[in-house]
């Protein structure tokens, strides 16, 4: 009984699992979307600019909602600069033309944006057309944001705040020294503040 059981479940979930995936590609090619917001986010890409869905999917998702009618943000949640040979030979520096040309309008860094020190990750930043924002990475000696700590972004009058968190195992998980005299404070607390 317990392995019919199981089977069951398998089948039913894999129902669930292509009705799913067909109504998102169906949604995705057609019908209005006149007066929708859309959030699409990525994270943990490491680099990988062209494999599974790749960055121009991603573009091209965003055009085609926005296209339909959508109000549609584009953000990403780090770990963009690390992860393959072509990011590794270059220091990560390649990735900023292609989150600048998928259009993101904003971005937290992750743990491995501070892979090549801090210091070259807030050059890339300054590169990069859209802001970096992170609201519990502070200056240890001043006390003061490393990066803006949120941003409001306005477009076709809706209003979207968005603040970004760094896990405290940041700091353990960058190789010593690469993240020079700053300190991840309590996400749970910054979340409160950004929130009020």
């Amino acid at each position: 009984m317990k392995g019919s059981n199981v089977k069951i479940m398998a089948v039913t979930a894999a129902v669930i699992a292509v009705i799913l995936v067909g109504s998102f590609v169906v949604d995705r090619e057609s019908g209005d979307m006149e007066g929708q917001v859309i959030i699409l986010h990525t994270n943990d890409t490491h680099g990988f600019y062209d494999e599974n869905l790749g960055f121009a999917a991603v573009a091209e998702l965003r055009d085609s909602y926005e296209a339909r009618g959508a109000t549609v943000f584009l953000l990403d949640a780090g770990d963009a600069f690390q992860g393959t040979a072509t990011t590794s030979l270059s220091r990560g520096e390649s990735s900023i033309d292609v989150l600048n040309a998928v259009g993101y309008d904003v971005m937290c860094p992750g743990n491995h944006e501070f892979d090549y020190t801090l210091d070259t990750y807030l050059g890339y930043a300054d590169r990069l057309e859209f802001p970096t924002i992170c609201s519990n990475l502070d200056w240890r000696d001043s006390g003061e944001s490393v990066f803006d700590e949120f941003v409001v972004i306005e477009r076709d009058g809706v209003y979207l705040g968005v603040f970004g968190l760094l896990t405290p195992d940041t700091e353990s998980m960058v190789m010593a020294g690469y993240m020079d005299d700053v300190v991840v404070t309590d996400p749970t607390e910054a979340a409160r503040e950004m929130v009020a």
